[in-house]
């Protein structure tokens, strides 16, 4: 309806940052912001942070024109409907047994122990919609220690998991994927099934190939 639903950070220091609210309607044809609404979930704080990696909101459209906000620090979504918001609670991921993680220092004390961190701690990724279906798929990036066998672990090296849920957000599965093997951030949803980018070495050589999966479920 020519409008566009943006998120925006606020300038401002840590104590203030999740005070302030953060997403705003844009009306393309007044060109004017129509409404200014929502904060980050309760349970970020100036002593609950956890740095970039804790702040990747992302938003999801789905066939019943719902706006579905996915934080990566909390477990539940939040849905604009009707113009109010409403949290669903989900189902937990089996793979994250202390959930949130511990956050960062703050101020952290130099970029090594940013990167460290962003590569040891769980987080749910992202919230992914299957329109074709009907499905949403959650990602949920595993914990994992900063070397193995000698050699240094980095993002992508994790094992991750897609977790299924129907319509109604009714859990229905968790499924493990190996780390090492697939860029759980290049993820995309066809009507053929889902096809996800594989680390293979000719992807820097101009290629790229893509693994297709299928869902079987019951309507």
């Amino acid at each position: 309806q020519d409008k566009l639903y943006l998120t925006i950070f606020p300038a401002g220091y840590l104590d203030t940052f999740y005070t302030k609210q953060t997403e705003i309607i844009y009306d393309l044809k007044t060109q004017r912001v129509e409404k200014l609404y929502m904060r980050f979930p309760k349970i970020y704080s100036k002593n609950s942070w956890w740095g970039s990696t804790g702040n990747r909101v992302s938003k999801i459209l789905n066939n019943k024109n719902e706006l579905i906000f996915h934080y990566p620090m909390f477990n539940n979504i939040l849905i604009l409907k009707n113009n109010s918001i409403e949290e669903i609670k989900l189902a937990k991921s089996k793979y994250l047994k202390s959930f949130p993680p511990q956050p960062q220092i703050y101020p952290p004390p130099d970029n090594k122990y940013v990167f460290e961190y962003t590569i040891q701690t769980p987080l749910y990724y992202s919230l992914l919609y299957d329109k074709f279906h009907d499905l949403y798929f959650r990602i949920v990036a595993h914990k994992q220690s900063l070397y193995k066998n000698s050699l240094k672990n980095t993002i992508i090296s994790r094992d991750w998991s897609i977790m299924i849920f129907d319509n109604n957000f009714k859990f229905l599965e968790e499924i493990k994927m190996e780390g090492g093997k697939y860029f759980y951030d290049s993820i995309f949803i066809l009507k053929s099934g889902i096809y996800i980018l594989k680390q293979d070495n000719n992807n820097f050589d101009g290629n790229i190939i893509l693994q297709k999966f299928e869902v079987e479920y019951d309507k």
